[in-house]
């Protein structure tokens, strides 16, 4: 039995469906910011909310793998289908953690070094980055292909190596990655908080014998660290969720490695299992956004200016 081709019970038709609505609403979200973003050439605009709109598009980008995911479950596959859809989906993912990381290094460039950031986050240099955090997964693709036989679990799942499959995705997806951006992160506030007391005092003091209203300057201070503390406390919220929807692969790894798929009953809970996973990884690429969208800002302007367009056209 081909391990793509799952049995198509009512609750694989439902889960199917919602998989296709899904694809079909992040279709028509992705080509309007695609197009503005090429056709404004918004990379090229020296400041944080290009990493943002990067990881949002990333996301983005990450949900319409789950069109190929329907299919699958519903045993409407080929093998060149799973693999695109193991291509797509670890790629999607790599992109969003790399995009989040420059959008913590920004941050963190921005508050320890505010003279020397405007020197190194040229335009050239954020071009660069964005272009690194869609290119580098192209190792990735080259480790699953030729290293670990990835191509097996799409084949045939009896002749792959189970263990080392579930070990590369998981270290890839949220091992390797979690560590890096939490630490980095944990630095920021230090450095967002020790800083924000900082200007708070020196703008007081400076106002001492002036004729200006020093409750109004501080309140702009207050105003501009909040702006930080918010995209801290997003890039949190995106973590955590990602990091919770990493997890069903841990569970599909145990299976694995304690129950090889030598039987057909064992195989079929084991795709039931891994689809109820990707499905939840789904509904964190489709909210993310949405979070990013409430909490900031630059996001929600991003997204009123597209729907403004789409309008006049």
């Amino acid at each position: 039995m081909d391990p793509c081709r799952l049995p198509q019970s009512r609750n694989w038709r439902i889960r199917w469906l919602s998989t296709k609505i899904n694809t079909a609403l992040n279709i028509d979200l992705v080509m309007p910011v695609a197009c503005i973003l090429i056709k404004g050439k918004v990379w090229q605009t020296s400041n944080r909310n290009t990493f943002v709109l990067n990881l949002v598009v990333s996301y983005l980008f990450g949900s319409l793998t789950f069109g190929n995911q329907g299919m699958m479950m519903a045993g409407f596959t080929s093998f060149q289908g799973c693999l695109a859809f193991l291509h797509f989906m670890q790629w999607s993912f790599m992109t969003s953690w790399m995009s989040l990381l420059w959008l913590m290094l920004d941050q963190y460039l921005c508050i320890e070094w505010p003279l020397k950031y405007p020197i190194w986050m040229t335009p050239t240099a954020i071009t660069a980055l964005i272009a690194g955090a869609w290119g580098l997964p192209a190792i990735n693709f080259c480790l699953f292909k030729w290293v670990i036989g990835g191509e097996h679990i799409c084949d045939d799942i009896v002749k792959a190596d189970i263990s080392s499959f579930g070990i590369y995705t998981v270290m890839t997806l949220a091992g390797i990655p979690l560590p890096l951006v939490l630490l980095l992160n944990l630095r920021i506030i230090y450095i967002a908080k020790r800083r924000a007391n900082e200007v708070f005092v020196i703008q007081v003091a400076s106002l001492s014998g002036s004729k200006l209203n020093g409750g109004q300057e501080s309140r702009v201070s207050r105003r501009t660290f909040a702006q930080i503390w918010k995209s801290i406390l997003t890039a949190n919220i995106i973590i955590g969720s990602t990091f919770v929807s990493v997890l069903p692969y841990t569970v599909v790894t145990s299976q694995f490695v304690a129950n090889p798929p030598t039987e057909l009953s064992q195989l079929q809970k084991l795709g039931n299992n891994f689809s109820v996973g990707m499905i939840l990884m789904g509904a964190c690429f489709t909210l993310n956004p949405l979070i990013f969208s409430a909490r900031l800002p630059q996001v929600k302007k991003f997204y009123t200016t597209i729907w403004r367009k789409l309008v006049s056209r």
